[in-house]
C-alpha cells in the first residue's frame, strides 16, 4: 500500500523547550518529543535535530534540560525558541531565566510548567535527528496553571506550522483554496516556515521582504490562490 503521508497526523506529540550549554555558550530549541522511558532510575528520551546548535551543545557536555510548554505558550514565544538559531542570538535573553542546582539554564516563566535536567547516557542515531537518553538528575513543576502545550494545539489554535527541522514533519501542509479577500484584490502570502499569512494590494513581494515572525526570505512564502 505505500506510506500515506496523511498517517502520521494520527500520532500525538507535546511540545517542550530543550537547551544544552557548553563552556560559555548555551542554546535551546523547541523540539515535540519528550518521554519517560523508566522510573528507577528516571530516564528520559529527547530528539533533536543535528543542524540545531543545541544538539552540538547537549553532544559536547553530555547534559542537557528539557521543559515541558503549557497554553501560557503564543507565537511570539514559539518564534523566539524556535525560528532562529541560537548561533546567532541568545534565546534566553528575551527572558527571565533560572539554574538548576548544577548552573544549567531554564526558562523562569509562565510558559514553563516542568524543568528536568538530564546527564546523557545513550545516544542513538535517527538518520537527520538523533535520540538523547538521558538520566534525570533534577525535576521540578514550575508553573501549572495551564494545560500542556500540544501539538494539536499549537496547529489549530495557535495556527502554528511544522517547521521542516521538526522530527514530525512530513511535508505535506494542506493547500488553501478560496478566500472572501480575493474578491477585494487582495493578494495573500503564505510563510512555508511558520504559516504566517500576508495580505497586500500589491501582486508579489518586495524582494527585501522578511517574514515578520520567523524571519524568513521571499524565497520561502508561497502565494495562496
Amino acid at each position: 500500500m505505500g506510506i500515506e503521508k496523511k498517517a502520521f497526523h494520527q500520532l500525538s506529540y507535546g511540545l517542550y523547550l530543550a537547551a544544552g550549554e557548553y563552556e560559555d555558550k548555551r542554546a535551546a530549541c523547541v523540539i515535540n518529543t519528550a518521554v519517560q522511558v523508566s522510573s528507577d532510575p528516571f530516564q528520559l528520551i529527547i530528539i533533536v535535530n543535528k543542524d540545531n546548535h543545541t544538539h552540538e551543545l547537549i553532544e559536547k557536555s553530555q547534559k542537557f534540560v528539557v521543559m515541558t510548554l503549557n497554553q501560557h505558550c503564543d507565537m511570539d514565544f514559539i518564534k523566539n525558541f524556535g525560528f532562529q538559531s541560537s548561533k546567532d542570538v541568545d534565546k534566553f535573553a528575551a527572558y527571565k531565566t533560572g539554574s538548576t542546582t548544577s548552573g544549567l539554564s531554564f526558562v523562569d516563566c509562565n510558559q514553563v510548567s516542568a524543568v528536568f535536567e538530564c546527564k546523557v547516557t545513550g545516544e542513538l542515531d535517527g538518520h537527520t535527528h538523533s535520540i538523547f537518553l538521558g538520566e534525570v538528575v533534577e525535576a521540578f513543576e514550575h508553573d501549572t496553571t495551564e494545560k500542556p502545550l500540544t501539538y494539536s494545539y499549537y496547529r489549530g489554535t495557535l495556527k502554528g506550522k511544522t517547521p521542516s527541522k521538526a522530527s514530525s514533519y512530513v511535508g505535506d501542509e494542506p493547500e488553501h483554496t478560496e478566500y472572501e479577500g480575493a474578491q477585494k484584490g487582495i493578494h495573500r502570502f503564505e510563510c512555508q516556515i511558520c504559516g504566517y499569512v500576508y495580505e497586500t494590494e500589491e501582486e508579489e513581494l518586495p524582494e527585501s521582504f522578511i517574514c515578520p515572525l520567523c524571519k524568513a526570505p521571499k524565497e520561502k512564502f508561497k502565494k495562496i490562490a
